[in-house]
């Protein structure tokens, strides 16, 4: 399992700018109304992934064989640059693997009607909804989003995707954190003490490489033995 963290985006440039001209301010820049709306990635976020395209070869092997996004532009842009040109057929995006919902601007995603036009390689079967049902809602809270994360793992194990041994996974950091620090827990055999990087927030074009295993498929609750 392969976790990727997209690159910076142009909501990323809007907070910075923001927080340079309201140093004092304790509103979070992302929930303004300027804010940009499901941002893509910048020339420096595009860059960024370069690391992950040119050891391509080293980092993914054996190759992938599915590719998961978040159905927020940034995402898509990460996980279609990162596997470009690499013959990739199964590209799928899921609702469960976005960032924390809730009131920031630059977290809410287009319809699926646009996105399936803006990207018809991707699968967009799994959006439930055409329109983003997720605005208007209060911001998500911890435990939400770790039952979220616990929920898209348990997808990730389903007999839906058994066939897959090496999975590409594009995502954002508070949904990354939430997995990390509390839904994969260190494989007994693998280290003691646990790796201090399993929790640890993830750097803008990041990637970091699991093995996951799934004791109970069945059991929705369970923490999995992770090594990373």
């Amino acid at each position: 399992m392969r976790y990727a963290y997209i690159g910076e985006a142009d909501h990323n440039v809007f907070a910075k700018k923001y927080k340079l001209m309201n140093p004092n301010s304790n509103i979070s820049p992302y929930s303004l109304k300027d804010c940009p709306f499901d941002p893509s990635l910048t020339s420096i976020g595009k860059n960024e992934l370069n690391p992950l395209i040119n050891n391509f070869d080293l980092l993914f092997n054996p190759k992938p064989q599915i590719l998961v996004v978040s159905p927020l532009t940034r995402a898509i842009e990460t996980g279609l640059k990162v596997v470009e040109n690499r013959n990739i057929k199964n590209i799928v995006a899921h609702e469960l693997c976005r960032e924390k919902l809730g009131i920031n601007i630059c977290d809410r995603r287009r319809t699926r009607t646009e996105l399936s036009k803006l990207y018809p390689s991707i699968d967009f079967s799994r959006l439930t909804n055409d329109v983003d049902e997720t605005i208007g809602m209060p911001r998500e809270k911890n435990n939400e989003i770790i039952a979220r994360a616990n929920k898209f793992m348990q997808w990730l194990g389903s007999p839906e995707n058994d066939k897959y041994e090496t999975i590409v996974v594009a995502t954002h950091s508070a949904f990354l954190l939430a997995l990390c620090s509390h839904v994969l827990m260190p494989h007994p055999d693998f280290q003691k003490p646990p790796s201090p990087g399993l929790g640890r927030w993830f750097e803008t074009g990041e990637m970091r490489c699991y093995l996951i295993e799934w004791k109970d498929k069945n059991d929705n609750n369970q923490r999995l033995s992770s090594k990373m």
